[in-house]
C-alpha cells in the first residue's frame, strides 16, 4: 500500500485515495472529501479498472461511404472476479471477498447511473453461483431489469443490466 493507491475498508462501505501512511496507520480521502484513518490491516488496495472502462466507452468507426466518423457506443463491461477488484486478496475470507464484491457492484451501478449509461455487462463467472445470486438480489432490490448476456461471448457467466 502506498500514497495514491485506491483503498477500501474491509468492514465498512468506505473507499478513497491514500494520502498518508504513518506507523501502520493509513489515512485516505473519500470521494466526498472526508479523511479517514485506519490500521492498514483493515484496508485493501482495489484496482482502478473502472475508470479505464468508462474512458473507453466510445469507439470511433470509419464509414467508407460518407467519410463521416460515427460514434459506436459499446456497452461497458465489469469483471466482478475478486482478482480483478483487489490486488491482494489471499488473506481475506470468502465472506470478506463477497462483501467487497457486493460493494463493488453497488459502486459500479451508482457510478454508471450518474454517468447516464443505459446498460452494462456484469461478469460474475461460473462456480457455485454465490456471486451471481448476490448480484441478482441487488438488482432485484434496485428494481433493475437484467438478463443473461451473450452466451457465445460470456459462456453464461455474465448478466446484461438495464439501468433506469
Amino acid at each position: 500500500m502506498k500514497i495514491g493507491d485506491k483503498v477500501a475498508h474491509i468492514d465498512d462501505n468506505l473507499e478513497g485515495i491514500v494520502s498518508k501512511i504513518d506507523n501502520h496507520k493509513v489515512s485516505f480521502i473519500s470521494d466526498e472529501g472526508f479523511v479517514y484513518t485506519y490500521d492498514e490491516t483493515k484496508l485493501v488496495v482495489i484496482s482502478s479498472d473502472f475508470e479505464t472502462v468508462i474512458n473507453k466507452q466510445n469507439i470511433i468507426k470509419k464509414d467508407k461511404k460518407s467519410r463521416k466518423k460515427p460514434i459506436e457506443k459499446s456497452i461497458p463491461e465489469f469483471d466482478l472476479h475478486i482478482e480483478k477488484i483487489l490486488l491482494k486478496h489471499k488473506h481475506l475470507s470468502a465472506s470478506d471477498k463477497l462483501d467487497i464484491q457486493k460493494r463493488e457492484i453497488e459502486r459500479i451501478l451508482n457510478k454508471m447511473k450518474r454517468s447516464h449509461h443505459k446498460e452494462i455487462i456484469l461478469i460474475h463467472g461460473h462456480g457455485k453461483n454465490v456471486l451471481k445470486n448476490e448480484l441478482i438480489k441487488i438488482l432485484k432490490h434496485k428494481s433493475l431489469q437484467y438478463f443473461d448476456a451473450s452466451y457465445q461471448k460470456y459462456g453464461g457467466g455474465a448478466l446484461r443490466v438495464i439501468l433506469k
